[in-house]
């Protein structure tokens, strides 16, 4: 169940009281970024390298960053922070933004969404494996 505790367009919220756009470009064509970090007692994982893909990624799909490294270190800092600052994994997603149209060619100057939320994150569950190639090599669906 993700943590209570969200950030939409600048401002952090209660998740259940987010609320985005059905004419996002996100919706309507899948037109978004997203990553996803998992974070240790309270401390991103590798937090530079997952914002230096989602630039890359942005722009694969021309556009530009929302945010600086800088001031995507303060947001997530401060969701973490406001989610308790344990072991969670942050999910974070770049979208076009909305319009009040439905156009496959986007306006110049359209507003991101951007959006952040946290679950917890739990260790993998202990599943007995085995060494045996022959009944799969360990792989928890056995063969391939």
């Amino acid at each position: 169940m993700p943590l209570p505790v969200c950030y939409l367009n600048g401002a952090f919220l209660p998740l259940a009281d987010a609320r985005v756009s059905p004419l996002d470009r996100a919706f309507l064509f899948g037109d978004a970024v997203y990553e996803v970090v998992p974070v240790y007692a309270g401390r991103p994982f590798r937090l530079r390298e997952h914002l230096d893909r989602l630039v890359r990624s942005l722009a694969g799909i021309r556009m530009d960053p929302p945010h600086t490294h800088a001031e995507w270190h303060g947001i997530l800092k401060t969701l973490i922070e406001r989610n308790g600052g344990a072991d969670q994994y942050v999910y974070f997603q770049v979208t076009r933004g909305a319009e009040l149209a439905r156009n496959h060619a986007w306006p110049a100057g359209l507003a991101p969404t951007v959006f952040a939320f946290a679950n917890p994150l739990e260790p993998p569950a202990a599943t007995p494996c085995s060494s045996n190639a022959a009944d799969g090599g360990g792989h928890p669906l056995g063969a391939a």
